[in-house]
């Protein structure tokens, strides 16, 4: 009995191991550090940006609405449409309902890393 119990202790440890390295995030990467203490969180609402901020808001369908900010996007205009770009591409315009991925921090702001979907 007690080779069983080292069979299936092993077993145990080996599993426990090789589970370091799994991401519950469904391959996602965050884009804070883990010193800043935030929640792997996907929303979707309706992206309000605020020229010259590099931010806005997410207002949710319930009624919720996040600050949210965008350290690897920028907030810029075409025309007089206000629209969120990465590299140069725009990616959503402000108005639109998008899901965003992102950190959601102690005080309810979003740190947004990407843009998952959008729609009208």
């Amino acid at each position: 009995m007690s080779r069983y119990f080292l069979i299936a202790f092993a077993s145990l440890a080996m599993l426990l191991a090789g589970c370091g390295g799994l991401n519950l995030l469904g391959g996602r990467q965050p884009c804070w550090s883990e010193a800043d203490h935030r929640s792997a969180t996907l929303m979707r609402g309706r992206l309000d940006l605020v020229l010259g901020s590099n931010g806005g808001t997410l207002a949710t369908p319930d009624g919720t609405g996040f600050q949210v900010t965008f350290p690897f996007m920028t907030v810029d205009h075409v025309g007089e449409i206000v629209v969120l770009t990465d590299e140069g591409k725009t990616i959503a315009l402000s108005g639109e309902t998008v899901t965003v991925f992102g950190g959601l921090g102690p005080n309810g702001d979003i740190l947004v890393c990407s843009i998952e979907e959008q729609s009208d």
